[in-house]
Parts: structure tokens; sequence; C-alpha cells
């Protein structure tokens, strides 16, 4: 009895002493009869998620706000938007699209009868709740921009925007679909155009030349009929379309300068990839556009309907070796109260792929949501070996070891998961109602993976391009353009071709053989030059004569590129000699008209409301179309040196 009382005293005296360095840590407690358990109560059976009507509730939680607002109680309003994140939370649900877009046009509404903040607001919950969905973040930039003249933070929007377009796989496919098909119509009509451009100026001088170097051999009438016959020799054999373009295209490079040249080479490069983009475009929009696809995409997203569930069962059924199509019908187990069920699946996966990092995470999820926080930091443990650089499944084993009061391996695991992801840990504290009420968080598969693993499955989806493509007539045309206008530059005076230019005065073409002796730098012909530059002395009658071919050459000429630029503006430049900037006036034209004439029959982005606007798809054309009109008829058509 007396050595009891001595160790009683003893200990006591031991705890006394070591009481203020115990002050710290209040969360150690003294319970040596009672078994490790946490403090409160274990948490509700796995049944406790019922399947529930989420976008009706969500529905009458938005309509139940803005009545609030209408009534000016916003303390009220913030309450019901409270309700909303935590049911979103609850019910796993990632993106809740219907809610964003319910948020989005109430702040249209409030930004057109200038309530900019109520606006802002409406935005910004549009953002929250659909955080992988751009129109937010565009509406934004637009409300910053009309309302409070921000330009900087505009801005800042509408890259976030675009970066979240890029980031998400249906968005990204879509808009950048819709670009490139855009670019790729407005491109080749400029291509076209530049083609049949350069054969009209040149045909001239290539005629020239071939009857310059036949000549020798046939009559002149002969060597006449010959030239044009070579010149006209697509047409003769039925070859139309782009095969006589890149012939004539050809036999133009050679009398063209340094930047003719280049948007020769572009031409030709349009022509080539024109079809090989275009068959990429189709074969990507096909993917996120099958409905299988957009079904795998939207069950990633969370908040799975019970209607969804019999087509992911079928689904898994017929892709045995494909864990994904499980760890998704695990998900939708999970989300309409069928644990038992969501556990099975996820064994499944885990079974047919033991690296699957997320599978062994969710099944830790339900295991905490039961109350067995061993078992449920045991599975996250399987998680961290499968992937060692996961910050979930530290910050889930975190919360595991909480609920289990091992306090110490906690605070481990959590400054891993903080050291492995800040931004990730951060958001989920931000985003978790506090420090009382954390839950683990769910993993899930991102919209990239799934396409990937379709693009996998499906052999004859390919990201791409096919080489059967590159057999089309107009990539194979565009090729053999490249390699023609190469060969013709680098063999072109051996072939007597290249040599003729055209009169600055008369605009007839002459070469070095019509006036041997003479510079041909100084550009005119032998007339010309005897009458303009040398002044000899020549009859009246011959004088009146080259006066009236000078003033009929630059009288048409003019009239000429008026005409064709009233048309196609950019064309007149071309024709005089701007060859950059008309062509850039051309191709914008061309562009913008492709746009018009596009609208309605592009790729649908239902997320993106702007980019299927009225104002973008039909006035920014018909702006653009005006100003280059309007430049091309205005600006000089020749260099201050050529006139």
């Amino acid at each position: 009895m007396e050595r009891r009382l001595l160790a009683l005293l003893l200990l006591s005296l031991f705890e006394i002493g070591s009481l203020p360095a115990r002050a710290q840590e209040p969360e150690i407690i003294h319970l040596p009869q009672q078994p490790v358990q946490a403090p409160a109560p274990p948490r509700a059976p796995a049944t406790r998620r019922t399947p529930v009507n989420v976008p009706e509730v969500l529905g009458e939680l938005w309509f139940r706000r803005k009545s609030l607002l209408d009534k000016g109680d916003t303390a009220a309003a913030e309450r019901q938007v409270a309700l909303m994140r935590d049911i979103v939370r609850r019910e796993g649900i990632f993106s809740a699209d219907d809610l964003s877009g319910a948020f989005l046009a109430d702040g249209n509404r409030a930004l057109e009868r200038g309530s900019v903040s109520r606006a802002l607001q409406s935005f910004h919950l549009a953002k929250e709740f659909a955080p992988d969905r751009p129109g937010a973040s565009f509406a934004v930039a637009r409300a910053l921009w009309s309302g409070e003249r921000d330009f900087g933070g505009s801005l800042s929007y509408v890259f976030e925007g675009l970066r979240i377009v890029f980031k998400n796989p249906a968005t990204r496919v879509g808009t950048l679909g819709n670009s490139l098909a855009i670019l790729l119509a407005g491109s080749l009509l400029a291509a076209v155009l530049w083609c049949i451009t350069a054969a009209l100026r040149t045909a001239r001088l290539a005629q020239h030349d071939l009857y310059e170097g036949r000549k020798r051999s046939l009559s002149n009438n002969a060597a006449q009929v010959i030239a044009w016959a070579i010149w006209l020799l697509p047409a003769l054999l039925w070859l139309i379309g782009p095969w006589a373009l890149v012939y004539w295209l050809a036999f133009a490079f050679v009398y063209m300068k340094r930047s003719e040249r280049i948007v020769s080479v572009l031409a030709c490069v349009v022509f080539l990839l024109s079809v090989p983009l275009l068959g990429w475009i189709t074969r990507e929009s096909k993917v996120t556009t099958d409905p299988a696809v957009r079904l795998l995409l939207e069950s990633a997203r969370g908040g799975i309907d019970p209607e969804r569930v019999a087509a992911l069962e079928q689904m898994a059924g017929s892709h045995p070796g494909e864990p994904v199509y499980r760890f998704l019908l695990a998900q939708g187990y999970h989300a309409n109260g069928s644990i038992e069920a969501a556990l099975q699946e996820y064994r499944q996966v885990q079974d047919e792929d033991r690296t699957n990092a997320a599978a062994w995470i969710n099944s830790g999820n339900i295991f905490f949501a039961t109350g067995q926080y061993a078992q449920a930091a045991e599975e996250y443990r399987r998680a961290i070996q499968a992937d060692p650089k996961s910050a979930l499944a530290y910050y889930n084993l975190h919360l595991a070891l909480q609920g289990a009061l091992h306090l110490e391996e906690a605070d481990a695991a959590f400054r891993q998961a903080r050291s492995l992801d800040n931004d990730l840990i951060t958001s989920i504290l931000s985003a978790g109602g506090g420090e009382d009420a954390k839950d683990p968080v769910d993993a899930h598969y991102s919209g990239k993976d799934l396409l990937k693993v379709v693009q996998r499955r499906d052999g004859s989806v390919a990201s791409g391009m096919r080489a059967g493509d590159w057999l089309h007539p107009l990539p194979l045309a565009g090729a053999l353009g490249l390699i023609a206008c190469a060969v013709l530059a680098w063999g072109a005076d051996g072939w007597g071709l290249g040599r003729a230019q055209r009169c600055a005065k008369c605009g007839r073409p002459f070469c070095r053989r019509c006036q041997v002796g003479m510079r041909r730098e100084e550009g005119y012909c032998t007339a010309c030059r005897h009458y303009y530059l040398l002044r000899d002395p020549v009859p009246p009658r011959a004088r009146e004569e080259r006066e009236r071919l000078a003033a009929s050459h630059s009288r048409w000429q003019w009239i000429a590129r008026r005409l064709v630029s009233l048309i196609l503006p950019g064309s007149g430049q071309i024709q005089g000699g701007r060859s950059f900037f008309g062509a850039a006036l051309l191709w914008a034209t061309c562009v913008s008209v492709a746009m018009l004439m596009l609208s309605g029959k592009l790729l649908a982005a239902p997320q993106i409301a702007l980019l299927h606007s009225p104002l973008l798809t039909r006035g920014a054309p018909v702006v653009v179309i005006a100003l280059s009109w309007l430049i091309g008829n205005t600006a000089a058509f020749e260099t201050a040196e050529r006139r």
C-alpha cells in the first residue's frame, strides 16, 4: 500500500513539473482507460446520401436568393449561396453548369440595368460554381470595362478566360476548331486569288520569253501559238483547280521580287496544309461531340444523375480492360448513395491497375465517411505508394490521422501535402468551410485524361494527321507547287524564262534579246528609251503614237487597279508592287468573308456565348471588311520610288 501511494505521489509530481511544457499542446487528452477513438461521434452510415434532385434544389435556392436580393436582404441571400456551396460540396459536384449559367444570366440582366456591383457578384459566383467554364471570366471582363473602365482588370480576365478555354477539352476543341476553320477557309480563298492575280500579271511576260525561245526554229505565228499553248497547258489538258493555279504560279514565280516570292510560298503552304488540318479538326471535334464521350466528360465533373449510371454500367461492361469506366461508375454509385457498390467498383479498379492512386483515395474517403479512420489511413497510404507526389492523398491522410488521434503523423502528412502542392491545399481549405468542417476530397479524372483514353481506345480516332489526308489533290498540288517554284527559280535562266520585264511607259514586255547592249535596269523598251531618256529626234507621227501608247497604258493601268481594288481590297496594291501590304489587306478581307459565310455552321461551343454572339460573328467581320476596303481604296497603289 505504501509503495502504491509513493508511486502515485511521484507520478503527480512529474505531471506538475511538466505542466508548463504541455501548456502549448492542448490537443493531448489523458484517456488511459478509453480506446483510441475520436471524441466526436462517428459519422453517419453510408446510406446517409440519399439520391436528391440536385438541380431542382439548387434552382430553388437560386430563386430564393434572387427574391431576397430584390427585397434588399443581402445577408439572407448570402446564406442561400452558402447552402448552395454546401450542397455542391456534399454531392461531390466539381462544376455546376446549370447554376453557373443562371448566375451568368442574372449578371447580364443586372449589367443591362446598370447595376455593375450586382453583375460582378453574380459573375464571380458563376466562376465559383463552374471554374472550368470561360464564359464567366469574359463576362467579368465585360463588366469591368463597360461599368468601371478598368482596362487592366478587364484584360486580365480576358486572358484568364482564354486560359480556361485552352485548358477545357470541349471548349478548346470547339474554339480552336472554329478559329482554324475560319483561318483555313479565308487563307485558302486568299491563296487562290493571289495565284490568279500573279498569273494575270505575268502572263504576257512568260509568253514573251516562251515566244523568244522558239522563234529561232519556228515562224513568228507558230512561235506565238506554241508559247500561248504552253502557258495554257493545264486548261488544254482539263487540269482545273489547284493544278492550274500552281502551274501558273510557278511560271509567275521567276518574274517576282523577293516579297512576292515569299507570299507565293505561303500560298503553296496553305494548299499543302489545308486538307490535313481540316481533317484533324474534324476528328478532334468528333471525339468531343460524340454522345458517349460527352457522357464521360460530364460524369467526370461530379454529381452524376441516376439516369447516367445505367449508361456507365454498359460502357464499363463493354470495356473490361479500361479502368476509367469503372472508376466513373464507382463515382456515380457513390454520388447516388450506393456506397457498397462504389467500394466494389473501386476494388476492381485497384485489382486491374495497382498504380491507380485516385481509386485508393476515393475508397479511403468511403471508409472515412463511416468513421473507420484507421482503414481510411491505410487506403491513403496505398495511394501514396501508387503516386508519391499526390498532395491530395497526403491531405486526406492528414484528416484520417487526425480522426484517429495520431496528431504528430497528421501534422507531418499535412506539411508534406503543402510542400507538394500548396495552391491545391490552399484552395481546398478556403472552400472547405473552416477548420471545424473538413472532409476528405475525392480524386477525379480530368477531361484531358479522358480524351487520351478515348483516343487510345479507338484507333480510328487519332489525334494527329492521317497519311491519307496528304494524298488529296489540294495538298499534292501545294507540294508540287513548292517544288516547281524552286526548280524554275533555279533553272529559269537556262530555259529562257525570267528575262522579260514590262516597260515602265508603254507596258509592253521586252527582254535583253530585244535590245542588245542596253541596261536592263532602266526599265524602258527600245522605243521608249530613245524617246524619253535619250531624247532622240523622231518624226511627229511616231512621237504622237508613242505618247498615245504611254497615256493609254497609264490610263488603263489606273482603271484596272481601281476596279480590282473596288472588288477585292488590296488587289490594286498587289498590281502596283506593294505586295505585302496588298496581300495583308486581301487576306484580312478573305478571312472576314469566310467568317460571315461560316456563321451558324461552325462547331458548337455553347459554354462561350460571346463567341456565338452576332456582334462577333457578323459585326466584327463587317467592320474588318469595311476598313480593308477603305484602306485599299485610299492608300497608294505604288511606292514613292516607282511613282
